[in-house]
């Protein structure tokens, strides 16, 4: 089994994260009803050039702030920026969180830890300012990894640990092609 440093990652990450991902789901749509409305407007009525502008300036950020609110007032956002450890085994990625102080005299409780399967990670984002590993095509279903979950001089766990998650995604994309 091989387990990480205690660390915390700030929310910013997963909204910011969070973003990325809808919008390379989503953003064909935006474009290309502006392209469409870019065309019928050069070609057909300017009155389509006014549709792209509400579409770019109203629309838009109405759905990019109800996406936002949406995953920031889940119960699983309350965890995000939690002190935290993972350990990971040959079948199972567990994160156990720790209180957090609020002030000298009160503690955030521990929530309980969450397993994940080896079997459902999807993917594994590998960035300076921290690593995501997904475990399913939703959207808000990963968990990030500070830098400062491994020591500085420890090298070799981090390899170790991104290893075991490259070989489960293998195994994994290997099963759902048989």
């Amino acid at each position: 089994m091989l387990s990480t440093l205690k660390f915390k990652t700030d929310t910013s990450d997963y909204f910011r994260e969070i973003m990325a991902l809808w919008l390379g789901r989503y953003l064909w749509i935006f474009l290309s009803i502006l392209v469409i409305c870019g065309f019928l407007a050069a070609f057909i009525d300017t009155a389509f050039l006014v549709v792209a502008l509400i579409v770019l300036f109203l629309v838009f950020p109405f759905v990019v702030t109800h996406v936002y609110f949406n995953y920031a007032l889940k119960p699983t956002a309350t965890k995000w920026g939690r002190t935290r450890s993972m350990s990971i085994d040959d079948k199972m990625i567990t994160v156990i969180y720790y209180e957090d102080l609020v002030d000298d005299d009160h503690a955030l409780p521990a929530p309980a830890p969450d397993a994940y399967p080896l079997s459902s990670v999807i993917g594994l984002k590998i960035g300076k300012k921290f690593d995501a590993i997904y475990f399913s095509t939703k959207i808000d279903d990963f968990i990030i990894i500070s830098p400062e979950a491994f020591s500085e001089e420890d090298y070799k766990s981090k390899e170790e640990f991104h290893a075991i998650i490259f070989n489960a995604i293998q195994e994994n994309s290997l099963s759902l092609r048989s």
